[in-house]
């Protein structure tokens, strides 16, 4: 079985762009997160992230709005599929909306991913873009 993650998060004072930007970029997002990190903007490019323990293929990417992947972490029961992950990112008043829906995680996965987001993402990526405010 598997299951999907559901996470909203604002990024105070960021933009879309910023935020798209630091995911994106494979030296804003390892010099973020503090693991090394290859990505591409380009739709069936490969990528990795934390030193490949994440690895996918980009789906869809709409620049500063959206990216598709899929998401498979190392150690992954090889029966199940890859995962899939959706990041939309919209500007508000508050700053930087992000919607996150990751669907077809492995049961077996499940909590640690939804702690591991906060964890591994969106407060590095807050703390980032703090100090790299432009």
């Amino acid at each position: 079985m598997s299951k999907t993650i559901t996470q909203r998060v604002i990024f105070p004072g960021a933009t879309a762009k910023a935020v798209y930007g630091v995911y994106m970029s494979s030296k804003k997002h390892a010099e973020a997160t503090g693991a090394p990190a290859e990505l591409s903007r380009a739709v069936g490019d490969k990528f990795t992230a934390h030193n490949k323990h994440i690895k996918g293929r980009n789906l869809a990417v709409q620049a500063n709005k959206m990216v598709v992947q899929t998401w498979r972490a190392k150690g992954w029961d090889r029966a199940h599929g890859d995962s899939v992950l959706t990041l939309r990112f919209a500007d508000t008043d508050e700053g930087c909306e992000l919607e996150m829906v990751h669907a077809c995680v492995p049961d077996e996965a499940t909590a640690d991913l939804k702690k591991g987001w906060n964890k591994m993402y969106w407060s590095p990526f807050k703390k980032y873009l703090k100090k790299n405010a432009s």
